[in-house]
């Protein structure tokens, strides 16, 4: 999901893939399931049933937008029990959507470390009270950050306080006499990429349809963004997503899910990997039949949002090759009278 909004794999470069081991759960779909089957009955007369994502974690499954962060958060749990400072920090920089948020917590973790590392022997550096205000407003509220300070030697210990037991994390003297052991923690904490679920395609074909450029988007797709003053009750949308169409000269529609922020390349090469033949040249044009050309400009730039329809088309060369039917002398025969993959067609349905 960076999860621009939403939850691709990005770890440090001394990470190795974990496999996520899953079997079918409550939450889980596999890759194979037609979207559409999950919750049919709650959305109907929508484009899309809700946004996908899939498992970074090498398994075949695809998960909602409400459900991934909670199995992204199971998997890492369940890589503590081996390596708790990678999945920890994993955690850390992947399920923390407030931005502000994880940079106070990174800050004052950071801190913690400096203080034990320039000051090995000093007791108090080696200990954290957990009711301690800036613990709870700023470790508390960033999941992993208690596992982390785990990892790296601080352990849960009930010590004296004022006659009464509190809770502690005590790191023991010959852990923190490993300055150089902690400082790698910090290195890690700090040089790790986050984990993002990829963003699904969620592939649709339809027939031709005079309904092509009508878009009915779930929840999923947009953020609200409250009036900007305080007595004004309208709200607007921000999109984070879109459903571009690419309609073939069959009128056949290819359908895509996209994040905004994806470029216009992106849509381009989603559509060669869905062609009978991959390596087929085309162009895409918009309605008015402009040639499409900004490759390294996003969808929300090119205003490819919240849906759109592009068509696709045959280059000059190409085009007067299949005149000619020289196309076909050098190419050969085109197998079928579809351009894209016959599995795919088999898939075709009424928009």
């Amino acid at each position: 999901m960076e999860m621009q909004g939403s939850p691709s794999l990005k770890m440090a470069s001394n990470q190795k893939m974990v496999s996520c081991g899953d079997k079918r759960t409550d939450n889980f779909r596999d890759s194979s399931t037609p979207p559409e089957r999950v919750n049919k009955d709650d959305n109907r007369g929508l484009s899309v049933s809700c946004v996908f994502f899939q498992c970074p974690f090498g398994c075949s499954a695809i998960y909602s937008k409400a459900t991934i962060d909670h199995h992204l958060l199971i998997h890492l749990k369940r890589m503590l029990q081996c390596r708790p400072l990678e999945a920890s920090v994993l955690m850390i920089h992947s399920l923390s959507r407030n931005k502000e948020r994880l940079q106070a917590g990174l800050q004052i973790l950071c801190k913690y470390l400096d203080n034990v590392c320039n000051n090995p022997t000093e007791e108090k550096y080696r200990k954290i009270s957990e009711h301690n205000k800036i613990f709870q407003e700023r470790v508390v509220p960033v999941v992993g950050a208690r596992d982390f300070l785990e990892a790296v030697g601080f352990k849960p210990k009930k010590l004296l306080c004022q006659d009464t037991e509190m809770p502690f994390l005590v790191m023991s003297k010959k852990c923190a006499s490993d300055v150089d052991q902690i400082k790698s923690a910090r290195d890690v904490l700090l040089n790790t990429q986050p984990s993002e679920a990829t963003l699904h395609r969620d592939v649709r074909i339809y027939y031709p349809s005079h309904k092509a450029e009508e878009f009915h988007l779930p929840r999923d797709f947009y953020d609200i963004i409250p009036g900007s003053q305080a007595n004004d009750p309208r709200e607007s949308r921000r999109y984070q997503y879109t459903i571009i169409r690419i309609r073939f000269p069959d009128g056949v529609l290819l359908q895509g899910t996209f994040h905004v922020e994806e470029k216009l390349s992106a849509v381009k090469a989603f559509i060669s990997l869905m062609l009978e033949k991959e390596w087929q040249p085309f162009v895409l044009r918009d309605t008015t039949d402009r040639v499409m050309s900004a490759m390294n400009s996003t969808l929300r730039q090119l205003k490819l949002v919240p849906g759109a329809v592009m068509n696709f088309g045959f280059n000059a060369t190409i085009e007067a090759e299949m005149a000619t039917g020289l196309y076909f002398c050098l190419h050969g025969p085109v197998k079928g009278k579809h351009h894209l993959k016959a599995n795919l067609m088999r898939t075709i349905k009424v928009l």
